[in-house]
């Protein structure tokens, strides 16, 4: 069964041409042109992957976008922001909120094919460690059902920031530079910059809680995982996050 690729935009002439080319690549394709209609679209077809405008009329994307994150089973859905905004602010509250990738309007077709293809390959086959199970003191996490824990309380991640930390973990007191990380992680045709690295890090800090003293920040170079750490270091990296 080829992959669903859902459309929310109000843009009909765009979502003819995202539709037509998609198709044309082998994908099927869904669509809404507007925000409560697309997110009962997202209830009723499951998508694999969702390309969402952030202006639409009723519910925006962003607020869309936070509601996916909070739904279990769309939690984790890759989502590509397409837009007429392209400051980098709010590409940073973009991925803040939950997205996955960004390409403002107008665009390439063709690099936005590339960029689907990038993030439903990054879905299907994450790099994770051999290993079923990672467990530390403050953290487990069970890589066939992709859940984590810190301390008792399940923590939720979406696709990408699982990716990032299974990465980290697999490769433990190794600094990592945010261009690894990018190429890894993301994809080799991946054009959003490092700062995409922060944004994701500080994100999976804030959900790892007392667990957030493991990401390590190297000045200059990037990040690195570090099993050990000491209760006072724990507080520490919750201090920071809560304040």
């Amino acid at each position: 069964m080829p992959p669903t690729i859902a459309i929310i935009d109000d843009d009909q002439d765009i979502v003819a041409l995202l539709s037509y080319n998609l198709q044309k690549e082998g994908f099927l394709t869904v669509s809404a042109n507007d925000g409560d209609a697309g997110l009962r679209m997202l209830h009723t077809e499951r998508p694999d992957l969702l390309i969402l405008d952030w202006m639409l009329p009723r519910t925006d994307g962003l607020q869309i976008l936070k509601t996916m994150r909070e739904i279990p089973k769309l939690q984790k859905t890759p989502v590509l922001m397409l837009t007429a905004k392209d400051a980098e602010l709010d590409t940073v509250l973009a991925l803040e909120v939950g997205a996955d990738d960004y390409l403002s309007k107008p665009f390439r077709i063709h690099e936005l094919i590339a960029r689907v293809r990038a993030l439903l390959r990054r879905q299907q086959r994450a790099e994770l460690p051999p290993r079923k199970l990672y467990e530390l003191p403050d953290l487990k996490i069970d890589y066939d059902k992709r859940t984590v824990f810190v301390l008792r309380d399940e923590v939720i991640l979406t696709h990408k920031e699982f990716e990032l930390l299974a990465y980290l973990v697999a490769r433990p007191e190794r600094a990592l530079s945010r261009d690894n990380l990018l190429e890894h992680v993301w994809d080799l045709s991946y054009t959003g910059g490092t700062r995409t690295v922060d944004v994701h890090v500080q994100r999976l800090r804030k959900k790892l809680g007392r667990a957030a003293a493991h990401v390590v920040t190297v000045k200059n170079v990037g990040y690195m995982w570090v099993p050990v750490v000491d209760s006072e270091a724990a507080e520490d990296a919750q201090e920071r996050i809560a304040g």
